[in-house]
């Protein structure tokens, strides 16, 4: 039996048998935490990026972690940046105008992108190969490169990943 203590936190609480059943997985309720148990590594691993991708904000697509194809990753802002104003400035490039450009990185690599402003983090859910270039362009926004550029990045990798699935259907 492999475990892992998790703090408790309402998606966990509301979450519960829904993650017992769908992930065979064991949670015994502490005071102020769960222990999360399962009877191998990979699927003690799993849950734990389901949670975490639910804590995140994910919600029922936290389960496509499910799937090994995809993947959860979280983008700390904060240590990129120097002091709060750079983190404000940085964040509101990251999601942009009216949410923009944190729409256009999601339908351009088709990541599920959260910006948490108040933990200063990015969080993305995907296929593992669209998850490195959406951590790609948000790293370049990061960086300081206009959101063109990026955008273009972005749409010159769509392309490319469209003429290899074309190329490996024949």
């Amino acid at each position: 039996m492999f475990s892992f203590e998790i703090e408790k936190k309402p998606n966990i609480i509301r979450n519960k048998k829904k993650l017992e059943e769908r992930l065979n997985i064991e949670l015994e309720e502490k005071e102020n935490s769960y222990i999360v148990k399962a009877n191998d590594g990979l699927t003690l691993n799993k849950a734990i990026k389901i949670i975490d991708a639910l804590n995140a904000g994910f919600g029922e697509e936290a389960y496509k972690l499910l799937d090994d194809n995809y993947d959860f990753m979280v983008i700390p802002i904060k240590r990129a940046t120097k002091n709060d104003k750079e983190r404000k400035r940085i964040l509101a490039r990251l999601i942009g105008t009216k949410g923009k450009a944190k729409k256009n990185i999601s339908n351009l690599t088709g990541v599920s992108v959260i910006i948490d402003d108040k933990k200063k983090e990015a969080y993305l859910l995907g296929k593992i190969e669209d998850l490195i270039i959406a951590r790609e362009s948000i790293n370049r926004i990061i960086e300081g490169q206009p959101h063109g550029k990026v955008y273009s990045f972005l749409e010159s990798n769509r392309r490319l990943k469209k003429l290899r699935d074309l190329r490996d259907s024949l």
